[in-house]
């Protein structure tokens, strides 16, 4: 390895620890003077999460990009209160423009104030997430730091969700399910492929080493061969068939992305619920869990899996409902591109009201 190449990594380790020390409430928010991120949980009374998406999108937005960048804020409301919020990043391909790849994390982490809550009892306590997710988070950040120099083929949409954590007052991933639910609203992209990254951070916890787990759409015995051939990072790869007990896709933002025909994969070192470490959900997920070797292949990995489309089965989305081409017709008449309309036939099986209501 070139010296060149050892001080970028070590820069790039140390800017990703810098940020992280940031998101985890380590260090003040440089945009705000004494301001510091306590929590990011979905509990209403403590959350800080709107600082942690402002300074965010001022990372983004401090960045030179050699391609046309659109940053957007995607919050919902509830009267007048933001409820939740994703930070929605679109790179445009070099090369193909028409076709998108997702990249998402979410941002979220947990406190104890919550029914998913492993760690000790009593009082109000929260976890910096440093691992969970602090580690995916700041790994898409990186990743589009280093589109600057680097920008992707295709275009690419790095997101990063929110409301992920399942709680006593919010579902599982709501934030990447209002995505999904209006991802085609505002979009011309044909989606070919996501990828989510979720718990990139700390050390491996099963054999596997870094877990690449699939959806039913994908061919795994391909992406794992080509994966081998093509990443070149010291830690082992495995490449989980959908139907594998180890995978956990089901639950973290890579849940609701297959259920529309968008082959997904999730990346973790997370192998099973069998490998739970000891600091999940709990107030010791610090910074000081962080391998940052390992965090630093996963990021290869993730740059590598959301460069081209990943391989798919031929006829995988056969179970989806096919559109019906009058309405196809009959919504873009109406001003909807075809892919818009597509997709929201196929969300509501044909029917024409409810792929209105989706589309408006």
């Amino acid at each position: 390895m070139s010296e060149e190449l050892v001080a970028s990594e070590n820069e790039e380790v140390l800017w990703s620890k810098n940020v992280m020390a940031v998101l985890c409430g380590l260090k003040e928010v440089p945009n705000k003077p004494g301001l510091f991120i306590k929590d990011r949980s979905v509990h209403p009374e403590f959350s800080q999460r709107d600082h942690a998406l402002d300074y965010m999108t001022y990372l983004i937005k401090q960045r030179q990009f050699p391609v046309p960048v659109h940053v957007d804020n995607q919050n919902w409301v509830e009267g007048d209160v933001i409820i939740y919020g994703n930070l929605v990043v679109t790179v445009e391909g070099t090369e193909d423009k028409n076709r998108g790849i997702i990249v998402g994390a979410h941002y979220d982490v947990q406190n104890n104030l919550s029914n998913c809550w492993r760690g000790s009892s009593g009082g109000y306590l929260v976890t910096q997430g440093a691992d969970d997710n602090t580690s995916g988070t700041v790994g898409c950040l990186t990743l589009l730091r280093r589109f600057t120099k680097k920008p992707p083929k295709f275009t690419t949409i790095v997101i990063c969700f929110d409301g992920e954590e399942p709680g006593e007052w919010n579902g599982l991933a709501v934030g990447s399910a209002h995505y999904v639910q209006n991802l085609l609203k505002d979009s011309n992209l044909t989606l070919v492929s996501s990828v989510i990254a979720d718990m990139i951070g700390a050390t491996p916890t099963t054999p596997g080493g870094l877990i690449v787990a699939t959806s039913k759409q994908i061919d795994y015995q391909q992406l794992q061969a080509k994966t081998n051939e093509n990443v070149k990072i010291t830690s082992k790869i495995t490449v989980l068939d959908s139907k594998s007990r180890l995978s956990c896709l089901s639950l973290s933002d890579s849940l609701h992305f297959p259920k529309y025909g968008i082959p997904t994969v999730l990346l973790s070192y997370l192998g099973g619920m069998q490998s739970l470490p000891n600091f999940y959900h709990t107030e010791r997920d610090t910074m000081d869990i962080i391998n940052w070797t390992t965090y630093i292949e996963a990021i290869d990995l993730l740059e590598y899996l959301s460069s081209e489309p990943l391989p798919s089965i031929e006829n995988a989305n056969a179970h989806l409902p096919i559109p019906n081409e009058q309405l196809v017709a009959q919504l873009m008449e109406m001003g909807f591109s075809q892919e818009q309309s597509k997709f929201a036939l196929i969300q509501s099986n044909n029917d024409l009201n409810q792929a209105l209501s989706l589309l408006f």
